[in-house]
């Protein structure tokens, strides 16, 4: 439907009622007056059907109100079938029952509208009804009808426009949850207000009658209609019954209509000339209305302002003071020169193993049943907080390091117990760093020194304490160095990739042909020169850049790529390897992106691998699972890099999507020194990848003898300095034109992988010096 179709049905409605004041009492605006409301009828079935409103239960309401309503205007206009008195009952039935039928629509809407808010809704549909009645009761109503013509006349007097309020009520009740954006809100209330005048135009009873509605109040009837129509027909009437999400305050839309109820009610008092009392009653009742809604609103604005701030200063996820309130507590501390305080950062051991192997949800109950026993352990002038991740602060009092070293001692027993969560149980240990804070003291740098003391305790081993001291200064500055620089933006200008090749062994262990590079991600900082991949990635995980970080190198990886294809003989048989870091998997449009850069560059998918580490691969979640097997789907080649460091399962690496088996350096630097240990874990590997189809890359090859014992064992691919340092693109293009050949794992999207092939003595035998693309296929099926 298109989005100004709405503008249109105003357009023409408006003309038709223009059009009807012209044929005023003649029989073709008699036929006005019944098919204006059929066409409003139409458009509201029309925009339900297009715009899909969840519930629709109110629109379909306000369309049977709007037939009931069409028929009692045919009626009133078609000729008498019987007797008269039966002809008009039934006009003023339908009448009544389609102005029911809004009233309800409209408490539908503002129920819908206002989920678990019933309270407040009621009160401000009160505070508009009462207001309105009152209106009604000083300016308009007359008691002497209530005595004319009998009772069902006067209830009709005075029933009509009640019901018309009721619903004028309900949708000013949904404007106040909506806001003034709501377009379809205010066409709605529009349309009923126009009711309501129209009703109170039919000031006779005898007016009620077939065929005798007084001409403005007929006009009023259809300019409400084609209001309603325009308002179904706008895109915002889905809004109209969805859950609002508005604050507890007294916005300016609320002040106004609670002003507005307040003068009305004021007003009517002055204007009345009989049922004074009613009158004052009702004023009365509106004004004790508004102070009870506002009393309630400044009570909900104060519990949303109280919560505010403890969701300023304490953990979510724990309920533990947050980083935020530790500093602000140590700085309290620190202001106050007589009182020694220390501070301990506490860092889980063992936590990322269960985060990765369990899912996040097992790693937040852990982390919950860790910070209740922290709470336990320290004492009631102690500080405890969260700072992030599997980062515990604690402020303590004292200076004395062997009564502090007991403290942390107390806490690590705290944390060493094993954490049962049925059916698993877990078990951690923490590394603790501990600084002592001089008075006057900046707090970040007092949590930085503890935060450096942290990292050289975990470098010893889990489990470990060690104390702060001046070597650890450089280190903490750096660290902080590196956050804030990434906080600052992700610094694209100063990020460069270099390309390490990967080499096809020979049977005499030299390298034959490159067959594919990793691209290696290095950053040159102005001031600080080079940074270190292990420094800013995990900075970049703990800042949440690491997927906008991930994508830039994917990007421009490939793009690399492209080029080389396209300048350099068989540049289409080389492949490309990126890293992926597991937090890259969390991330929403990994695979979308991916599948985008290689239509945008015209990459085949086989070309380009992604290599993640054995505890990236073996989380067992549905979405892992889930992104995996799209990449997997689209062609991707999948790496599992440092194999033999993480924690293994067979099964897991037989079920999931993996081409290639990157051996871990620290085995092959054990075959110089000829470790009888280290041959059998290579060639326990190579085994393995021979029986899995994948082919065994060894990693770090530093010397010539590394890659002989890596061939004989059954590795069919090398990388490393003695093959090839990472080097910028144009050095490498310059190496890679002496010839190129095929990766093993490279084939396109929906070739299967074959059990048992591509192992090292099929690589031996020439399998992996295929052609270009459509060689591919071949290769894979061989």
């Amino acid at each position: 439907m298109p989005r100004k179709a709405w503008i249109a049905f105003a357009g023409l409605g408006l003309a038709v009622v223009a059009a009807y004041g012209v044929l005023d009492g003649a029989r073709a605006g008699g036929w006005l007056l019944v098919g204006l409301p059929a066409a409003t009828a139409g458009a509201v079935a029309a925009g339900v059907r297009a715009h899909r409103p969840s519930p629709a239960r109110p629109w379909y309401t306000l369309l049977a109100a709007l037939l009931l309503l069409l028929g009692s205007a045919a009626v009133a206009w078609a000729p008498p079938l019987g007797e008269e008195g039966t002809w008009q009952a039934l006009h003023q039935l339908l009448g009544v029952a389609g102005l029911g039928g809004f009233a309800l629509a409209a408490a539908q809407m503002a129920a819908c509208h206002a989920v678990e808010r019933r309270v407040g809704t009621g009160l401000e549909v009160a505070i508009v009804l009462v207001a309105v009645a009152t209106l009604l009761w000083g300016v308009w109503f007359e008691p002497s009808r209530l005595t004319e013509g009998g009772l069902s006349p006067a209830l009709l007097y005075f029933l009509l426009p009640l019901l018309a309020a009721v619903a004028l009520a309900a949708l000013v009740r949904c404007l106040l949850l909506g806001g003034t954006r709501l377009v379809a809100g205010w066409l709605l209330l529009a349309a009923m207000a126009g009711v309501l005048a129209g009703q109170l135009g039919l000031t006779d009873l005898e007016l009620l009658g077939p065929g005798e509605m007084a001409p403005a109040g007929e006009m009023l009837w259809l300019t409400s209609c084609v209001a309603l129509g325009s308002a179904a027909l706008h895109p915002s009437m889905r809004r109209l019954t969805e859950p609002a999400v508005t604050g507890a305050r007294l916005s300016p839309l609320r002040l106004a209509v609670f002003a507005l109820a307040l003068t009305v009610s004021a007003l009517s008092l002055r204007w009345a000339d009989q049922g004074a009392v009613l009158g004052v009653l009702g004023a009365v009742a509106v004004m004790a209305l508004v102070l009870v809604r506002v009393a309630r609103l400044l009570q909900r604005q104060e519990r949303a302002e109280a919560a505010l701030r403890s969701h300023l200063s304490h953990d979510d996820l724990t309920g533990l003071s947050n980083r935020r309130a530790v500093l602000d507590a140590l700085g309290e501390r620190l202001a106050n020169a007589g009182q020694a305080t220390s501070v301990l950062f506490l860092d889980l051991d063992g936590f990322k193993r269960i985060n990765d192997l369990h899912g996040h949800d097992t790693g937040e109950a852990v982390l919950r049943a860790v910070a209740r026993r922290l709470e336990a352990a320290v004492g009631a002038g102690d500080v405890l907080g969260r700072c992030a991740g599997d980062e515990f602060v604690v402020l303590c009092g004292g200076e004395d390091p062997d009564e502090i070293a007991e403290f942390a001692g107390r806490l690590r027993a705290a944390v060493a117990r094993p954490v049962t969560l049925s059916p698993a149980t877990f078990k951690l240990d923490v590394s603790i760093g501990a600084t002592v804070a001089a008075p006057g003291e900046n707090p970040d740098d007092v949590l930085l020194r503890a935060d450096a003391a942290m990292y050289r305790a975990k470098a010893r081993g889990p489990g470990r304490f060690s104390w702060f001291d001046e070597t650890l200064r450089a280190d903490a500055h750096r660290r902080a160095d590196v956050d804030r620089w990434l906080r600052e933006g992700l610094p694209e200008g100063q990020l460069a990739l270099a390309y390490q090749p990967i080499w096809r062994l020979g049977a005499d262990g030299r390298p034959v042909e490159p067959v594919a590079a990793e691209a290696l991600l290095r950053w040159r900082h102005p001031t600080a020169g080079l940074i270190a991949p292990s420094e800013f990635v995990p900075a970049a995980e703990r800042n949440g850049q690491i997927g906008r970080l991930g994508e830039w190198v994917i990007e421009q990886a490939v793009a690399q790529l492209a080029r080389w294809r396209a300048t350099l003989a068989h540049g289409d048989r080389l492949s490309l390897l990126v890293n992926l870091s597991p937090a890259q998997l969390d991330t929403s449009g990994l695979v979308d992106h991916v599948a985008d850069v290689l239509a945008r560059f015209d990459v085949p998918a086989g070309r380009v691998g992604l290599e993640l580490t054995e505890t990236a691969l073996l989380r067992e979640t549905e979405e892992v699972r889930g992104v995996l097997s799209d990449l997997d789907r689209l062609g991707v080649a999948l790496a599992l890099d440092d194999f033999g460091t993480g924690y293994s399962s067979l099964e897991h690496l037989r079920n999931l999507p993996v081409r290639l088996i990157k051996l871990d350096r620290s085995f092959v630097a054990g075959l110089d020194d000829g470790g009888e240990r280290d041959r059998r874990i290579v060639a326990a590997v190579a085994g393995l990848g021979t029986g899995l189809g994948l082919p065994v890359l060894a990693e770090g090859v530093e010397s010539a003898a590394q890659a002989v014992q890596a061939v004989h064992l059954g590795c069919c691919y090398g990388q490393g300095f003695a093959l090839g340092k990472p080097m910028p693109a144009a050095p490498f293009a310059l190496r890679a034109s002496r010839g190129i050949g095929v990766a093993e794992w490279a084939r396109p999207a929906g070739v299967p992988r074959a059990a048992g092939a591509g192992t090292a003595s099929a690589q031996r035998s020439g399998l992996g010096v295929s052609g270009s693309d459509e060689g591919d296929a071949a290769l894979a099926q061989r």
